[in-house]
């Protein structure tokens, strides 16, 4: 029982490591926990506040849907640090889901201006 609990521990220490690389030790665990009770843990619907340190904001994600995979592609992951020269006026976001990537262009180019495009309602 002993070694099913800390097998299972060691796992979950593994799966943090981008977020702890990401953030720091700290901020990465309490991020990550965020995470993974937003992707596995609660009830769908359910809202999880994440603050993000050097965005100096919170992000919310519901459980049981695709907002935590997005949080990690683009947060931990940074699938969308681009290198654009010259930097974009106007930036169109199709799709902006709950906003993460219009947040992550306003960041990286905050002269631009941002049209976010979601047609789902939540």
């Amino acid at each position: 029982m002993r070694f099913r609990l800390a097998a299972k521990a060691m796992r979950y220490w593994r799966s943090g490591a981008a977020f702890r690389r990401r953030f720091g030790l700290f901020s990465g665990t309490r991020i990550f926990w965020a995470y993974a009770n937003a992707k596995y843990r609660l009830k769908a619907g359910t809202l999880v506040r994440v603050r993000i340190p050097e965005w100096h904001r919170t992000i919310v994600l519901r459980a049981q849907s695709s907002d935590p995979t997005v949080f990690v592609q683009l947060i931990i992951n940074r699938e969308l640090d681009l290198d654009i020269v010259p930097p974009p006026r106007r930036i169109i976001d199709g799709g902006a889901n709950i906003g993460l990537a219009s947040l992550t262009f306003a960041r990286r180019w905050p002269a631009a201006t941002i049209v976010a495009i979601e047609l789902e309602r939540e």
